[in-house]
């Protein structure tokens, strides 16, 4: 595995992601997205499509749909219990990532990245400071790289890069043992700054801590976006609803037109002037569009409406029906780390 590179799942999800992303932060990212979700008419100038754009609305279905959806979830706090568990996994879930958030702020955490692009990490490592494990989420974008092989009769996880900020953290096995390499660019080149092995307390690490979580299975396997149809039935909203504002826009305003008029005058409109001709057959009146054609945009958009209103239902109804709906966050790994 090349450090920097990325993997071939990763480069063909990462639009999809982004424009999840995008959907999910609301109309502002939308629309300096600009033409990436509204294209631009035929012949419009840039002052043209600001306008056209501007005058747009953005329907927020697809970030209600998932608070909602949350908020089902949650909406009894999870039992817990820690009877015979140490004093390393009391605290671990009164704070699992040493800033505070306990263990079912995480959960939700996770679940609402799994909801909007179908994936994120969940890195697991010891405080030897305190003695304790703690725990670090990472998004789907920041998971640059990974690497499976079988042992056995199951698949283990022998390396995985992850994106932190301007440098890659790399996490592989070597010997039976994990360990840690933080890299960093140089003059265009990825070069190795530090590595060491992981342990807990005085015990070597035998396995990458890092953990996948997905809508329906922990592989590292990008999984398809569970708001997917949302997503995409919102975009066609916003489309939508820019061509019927286009329309009124048009169609609401008159426009005045004369015949007959001395091309050089003035002619204010007002109710304290008047237009007046000395030329014979001089004419004047208002442009007047009935705006018929609008009732089909009408009556797509409302279509669109009752289709992201049942996406939503179904997708929250799918819910409902488990019998014991739950986060499904994996703790694969902690049990190791986190001793009872």
């Amino acid at each position: 595995m090349i450090v920097g590179s990325a993997h071939s799942e990763y480069s063909a999800r990462l639009a999809e992601w982004s424009r999840a992303r995008e959907v999910l932060a609301g109309e502002d990212a939308i629309k300096v997205a600009a033409e990436k979700y509204l294209p631009r008419l035929d012949s419009q100038s840039g002052e043209e499509y600001g306008a056209y754009q501007a005058r747009a609305s953005f329907l927020g279905a697809t970030s209600r749909t998932l608070e909602e959806y949350l908020d089902l979830v949650f909406r009894k706090t999870p039992a817990t219990n820690l009877d015979g568990c140490g004093k390393s996994m009391q605290a671990f879930v009164a704070d699992c990532d040493l800033w505070g958030m306990d263990f079912v702020r995480y959960a939700r955490r996770v679940l609402g990245e799994v909801l909007s692009v179908g994936r994120v990490g969940s890195l697991v490592l010891w405080d030897c400071v305190g003695a304790r494990p703690w725990v670090s989420s990472w998004r789907a974008e920041d998971v640059l790289n990974w690497e499976v092989e079988r042992v056995g009769e199951r698949s283990a996880l022998v390396c995985v890069v992850l994106k932190d900020g301007e440098r890659l953290r790399v996490f592989r096995m070597d010997g039976g043992t994990c360990f840690q390499e933080v890299w960093m660019q140089m003059d265009g080149q990825w070069t190795l700054a530090e590595r060491g092995a992981l342990t807990r307390g005085d015990a070597l690490v035998g396995f990458i801590p890092f953990v996948f979580h997905g809508p329906r299975h922990s592989r590292p396997e990008p999984d398809r976006l569970p708001l997917g149809d949302i997503i995409m039935t919102n975009l066609d909203h916003y489309r939508l609803d820019a061509d019927y504002k286009h329309g009124l826009h048009f169609a609401a305003l008159p426009t005045a037109w004369v015949t007959g008029f001395d091309k050089g005058a003035p002619l204010r409109v007002g109710s304290s002037a008047a237009w007046v001709s000395d030329i014979p057959g001089a004419a004047a009146g208002f442009l007047e569009f009935t705006g018929a054609g609008l009732a089909y945009i009408e009556r797509a958009m409302e279509r669109v409406e009752k289709r992201l209103a049942l996406l939503g239902a179904q997708m929250l109804e799918r819910h409902r029906m488990l019998a014991n709906p739950a986060p499904g966050l994996s703790c694969a790994g902690w049990e190791i780390l986190c001793p009872v």
